[in-house]
């Protein structure tokens, strides 16, 4: 903005930093499939990946029974207008065909009140699991403001204990993960640098909200 004023700038990763990921008291989250690998549109690579989330992966699993099936990817809402908008509701609000081939679903109350989901994935998917274990650890481990009633926690330490309390995750074997399976071309290949305690795809683990919250108070 304005129109035609975009230029190539050449980027300097020393000194510019790549938001959010690299903003202060950002977690950066990795997108898992069901099996717990990472699925192919995630982002990868130390030390950005502190965490991994599950993100959906409908393509997981290949070779078995649940490849491409659409529990595969996460169940999340979806706005209502922007359905309509792309012909995936009607102005009623019953989901076309369409919409059905691109996993909206639709639930009602007694009086007529729907609200709206779609099977989708994406690290857009993963990371609000790992807000939600964050809120979590605030509401378990945070201290509880005597004038407003609120509750607050040095992000710092919501980090500390989200990080500490992952399940680790190895790098799968072989470390290059090919996705040609599935359709991919070469260049989704992803390569994994870390070991178990700290690697580019899963970071310090796989993020766990029970043992979060179970843990010993930070």
């Amino acid at each position: 903005f304005p129109a035609n004023s975009a230029y190539t700038r050449q980027i300097d990763g020393a000194s510019c930093a790549a938001m959010p990921i690299e903003g202060r008291h950002v977690i950066g989250v990795s997108g898992l499939g069901p099996s717990g690998g990472k699925a192919d549109y995630s982002n990868y690579g130390l030390p950005e990946v502190e965490l991994g989330g599950p993100g959906g992966f409908r393509k997981d699993g290949l070779g078995t029974p649940s490849f491409g099936a659409r529990e595969n990817q996460i169940l999340s809402t979806y706005s209502r207008a922007a359905a309509t908008g792309k012909g995936w509701l009607t102005p009623e609000g019953d989901i076309t065909p369409l919409g059905d081939a691109q996993g909206m679903l639709r639930d009602c109350t007694q009086d007529g009140t729907c609200s709206f989901f779609r099977w989708a994935e994406s690290t857009s998917r993963a990371a609000p699991h790992v807000s939600g274990a964050a809120a979590l650890v605030i509401s378990q481990f945070g201290i509880k403001n005597r004038r407003g009633g609120r509750i607050s926690m040095n992000p710092d330490s919501v980090r500390h204990v989200l990080l500490t309390s992952a399940r680790r995750h190895p790098c799968p074997t072989p470390r290059l993960v090919s996705y040609a399976g599935i359709g991919r071309p070469p260049t989704y290949d992803a390569y994994c640098e870390g070991t178990k305690w700290h690697n580019g795809f899963y970071g310090y683990g796989i993020v766990d909200a029970y043992a979060a919250v179970t843990r010993r108070r930070p």
